[in-house]
């Protein structure tokens, strides 16, 4: 059963599912408006509320799994899209917080994407997992606010079922908020100036609309167009071009933007990235940076601005350093090499089980330093990884690694561990790779409910190359895992984590308040790493006993 509150102050909050039945409204004191449909009778083809809702067809239904009642939705590779819903009178800046709830029925299978869509202004989905149930259900959230520009006369929203595999889908639940925020009360942030011109503005536009329409062409020097910058009372001649991996970073006047100055701005910077917070997951992502950079681990900074292009407010966005030679300067670093596995091929590659054989065999790009002998001794070094030869047991800062490895667990960091993802510093003066934290969006999806890895028997895996077997391999080395241990002992304890969280209270208060003037009912769980470092501090000394 399926329901939602709405307010009358609010306009209209609607619970909608597509195999729902009979509703019916109740009112409260605070003048909420519950909607409760019954999802067990399925002779109905459709059902319409007033003359802006449609529901339907309602195709699928099962009595095979339910998170509540006795029916779901079944998706498959016969019906890949279901649980339609159509919405009429919908106005620029509404919000909408759309649920669902789902069940897989193969390990490791990916998950359904949640979709809202208009065909000729935007496309959006989502499959970020919130919270996961003993019985397997999974809670999936999609936020999403209509475009300022928005004209269109109506929208979509679905399930979308991306495997070969049955999803069960039950418990879908719309939210819509009308205008909640167009920036009428304004950023406390630093601002970025992106001042670009139509010609430049539009080429990228026409960048935009290749990618959203599911090509990701390789990138040329081509992408980037003319732009005037101004940070901090700074202003730079530049250049700037679209980021990101997904369409996630590519919404309407919410694109993803890396930029590149003739001369330094604030910190000395010349290249940095900004993006819509959501794309890193809102605070955690800067709370990781935060504690990450607390231990030395070399990382970029990373906070929130507003930005601004062609003097309209695009709202608010997380600010990220590029890596570069000054991101080592800024962090009090010796000088040396930045390094990361080339993406291309894996984007090229269409065939899934080629692209997860690519690990060992990509090339290395390397940023910063122009020393060529450093250079190829940094790569040296990475290609003994990529290979898995023992020796690179010797090269690599373990004391760093281990430290990295712990905290990654703790906050959920596991996106920034995988070759994708993860980012290298050969330091010169010690001539050992350290880590760097980039890119881990803590707490995402998967890393919801994914099984601590380090020091767990449950969490094996036969490809040497994936994120578990390296790691695990690593831990093998008696000198590591005596690291390991002392890391473990060290942040894995609820007095360190919670000391960590009160030191970092102003600065989460103050950002959470200017993120919820775009994200109106977002709010940072503060008992996040708290409990993780509990659960792995256990689960960790269990898995010790027993060896």
């Amino acid at each position: 059963m399926s329901y939602i509150i709405y307010s009358y102050f609010l306009f209209l909050l609607l619970i909608l599912f597509e195999a729902c039945n009979d509703a019916v409204q109740k009112v409260d004191r605070n003048n909420f408006v519950t909607y409760i449909f019954d999802n067990e009778d399925s002779k109905r083809k459709e059902i319409i509320i007033g003359d802006s809702v449609k529901i339907g067809p309602l195709k699928g239904l099962s009595n095979k799994y339910a998170h509540s009642g006795v029916n779901s939705i079944r998706l498959d590779s016969s019906y890949h899209y279901r649980c339609v819903i159509k919405l009429k009178n919908v106005r620029p800046n509404e919000f909408f917080i759309i649920e669902a709830w789902q069940k897989t029925t193969v390990k490791n299978q990916k998950h359904c994407f949640l979709v809202i869509n208009e065909k000729k202004h935007f496309y959006h989905h989502s499959n970020k997992l919130f919270l996961t149930e003993k019985s397997g259900w999974k809670l999936t959230k999609c936020f999403f606010r209509i475009p300022s520009d928005y004209s269109g006369k109506e929208i979509t929203i679905y399930a979308w079922n991306t495997s070969k595999n049955s999803i069960y889908v039950d418990d879908l639940k719309v939210t819509r908020y009308p205008n909640i925020s167009t920036y009428n009360e304004a950023f406390n942030l630093d601002k970025i100036y992106l001042n670009i011109g139509k010609k430049e503005l539009f080429h990228l536009d026409s960048l935009r609309n290749i990618r959203w329409n599911g090509t990701r062409p390789k990138r040329t020097k081509n992408d980037y167009v003319n732009a005037t910058i101004v940070f901090a009372g700074d202003t730079a001649k530049g250049k700037v071009r679209l980021k990101g991996d997904l369409v996630d970073h590519l919404r309407d006047k919410k694109y993803s933007f890396r930029i590149k100055t003739k001369k330094p701005l604030v910190y000395g910077l010349k290249k940095f990235n900004v993006q819509a917070p959501d794309t890193r997951w809102m605070l955690n992502e800067y709370v990781y940076h935060k504690l990450i950079s607390k231990e030395n681990i070399l990382c970029p900074k990373y906070s929130f601005v507003e930005l601004i292009v062609n003097n309209e407010s695009w709202g608010i966005y997380a600010f990220e350093e590029a890596l570069s030679t000054q991101m080592v300067i800024n962090a009090n670093k010796p000088k040396g090499v930045i390094l990361k596995f080339d993406d291309d091929k894996y984007w090229a590659e269409t065939d899934k089980k080629k692209k997860n054989n690519l690990y060992s065999s990509v090339n290395i790009k390397s940023y910063g330093s122009k020393n060529a002998i450093e250079i190829e001794a940094a790569k040296k070094i990475l290609k003994h990884r990529q290979v898995q030869d023992s020796s690179f047991f010797d090269d690599f800062d373990w004391d760093a690694m281990a430290k990295f490895y712990v905290l990654n667990e703790i906050t959920k960091g596991y996106h920034a561990l995988g070759w994708l993802n993860i980012r290298f510093y050969f330091n010169s003066d010690s001539q050992l790779m350290e880590p760097v934290g980039y890119d881990a969006y803590p707490g995402m999806g998967y890393a919801l409910w994914a099984n601590h890895f380090i020091g767990n028997p449950l969490e094996k895996s036969n490809d040497p190359f994936s994120v578990v077997g390296i790691v695990n391999k690593a831990i093998t080395n008696p000198k590591v895992n005596y690291l390991v241990d002392d890391y473990v002992k060290k942040y894995a304890k609820k007095e360190y984590m919670s000391h960590f969280m009160e030191s970092l209270e102003k600065e989460i208060t103050f950002y959470e308040a200017e993120l919820q003037k775009e994200y109106p009912y977002y709010k940072y769980d503060r008992d996040f790493l708290i409990s993780n470092a509990v659960i792995f501090d256990s689960l960790y000394s269990i898995t010790k006993k027993k060896k």
